[in-house]
């Protein structure tokens, strides 16, 4: 009974086998369709390690506030970048601007070039990937052409989120859009670290914008570091000039104080000293701490 089904089913699929090799080469030419419409993608990855100041540290700033009687140890926290806050650098567009103007070397091209003139002088896609933009994608180009005419002029502005504004023309406004896509940032909050990789389908490219993309957020963050701390350095500076001539007139003060009681001292900023000699006598001691005593009814 067995032998006789396993006859039938292959009596059926001689009869029937030029519609299963028809169906099947359909299929095969439908798979090498598709795999040749896929697009290589290379990722390139780096990590960055923030580099965290100390608090426990006193640096040189904290040094000069303390001399005024200032405390800025609260506001050294501000020296330290959350990781959670370097997508938010990347994603601004003052930064992405930036980002696209930084240059690149490609191989066979002699000079370094910029990541706008990758795209308008060397990068060449290929027939599949036109005719999958211009069919498939046929759709979507017409939505962006005709969906919105919020930058229809050749120049528009950004504000940015400093409030100062960013002008760009229809070229860079285009390949923000494009490296917007490309670029990525991961902050990996529970080892401190921050991930960040390039995407593109030409591998010199992905390699040299990963670089080129630690590069200037390194130094963003070196930025607005350095900005921090000019900050931190003006408001300590003005307190300190504050509070040295608050001083210096104190210790004319407290000079012509002590003269008057017959003893010579004379106050360095915001602390007394004596500069007793070997010989002087208990009862002398006695009238210069008396004297200093009664000092803090005139200050």
């Amino acid at each position: 009974m067995e032998d006789l089904r396993l006859i039938t089913i292959m009596r059926f699929l001689l009869e029937k086998k030029k519609s299963l090799i028809i169906i099947t080469s359909v299929f095969f030419l439908f798979g090498i369709g598709v795999a040749s419409s896929i697009e290589n993608i290379y990722t390139s990855t780096t990590i960055i390690y923030p580099q965290l100041a100390r608090l426990n540290e006193q640096n040189g700033i904290s040094g000069l506030a303390s001399l005024a009687g200032v405390d800025i140890s609260s506001s050294n926290s501000g020296f330290n970048i959350p990781p959670n806050i370097y997508p938010k650098i990347v994603n601004s567009n003052g930064f992405k601007n930036e980002l696209i103007y930084s240059p690149i070397l490609i191989p066979n091209i002699k000079d370094s070039i910029t990541y706008i003139e990758f795209y308008e002088e060397v990068y060449q896609p290929d027939f599949i990937k036109v005719v999958k933009k211009y069919t498939i994608g046929l759709p979507g180009l017409i939505i962006k052409a005709f969906g919105s005419n919020e930058f229809q002029n050749s120049d528009y502005s950004l504000k940015l989120l400093d409030n100062s504004i960013l002008s760009l023309n229809d070229v860079e406004r285009k390949y923000i859009d494009l490296i917007t896509g490309q670029l990525k940032v991961e902050p990996d909050l529970r080892d401190g670290l921050i991930k960040i990789s390039f995407s593109s389908s030409n591998k010199h490219l992905s390699v040299q914008m990963a670089r080129a993309l630690k590069l200037k957020l390194e130094s963003t963050i070196i930025k607005l570091k350095t900005q921090k701390a000019q900050t931190d350095l003006e408001a300590v500076s003005m307190q300190y000039s504050k509070v040295k001539s608050e001083l210096e007139k104190l210790r004319d003060k407290l000079f012509q104080f002590f003269m008057s009681k017959g003893v010579f001292l004379r106050p360095l900023g915001n602390t007394i000293y004596i500069l007793a000699p070997y010989t002087i006598s208990k009862e002398e001691l006695e009238k210069v701490y008396a004297a200093i005593e009664s000092a803090f009814e005139i200050v």
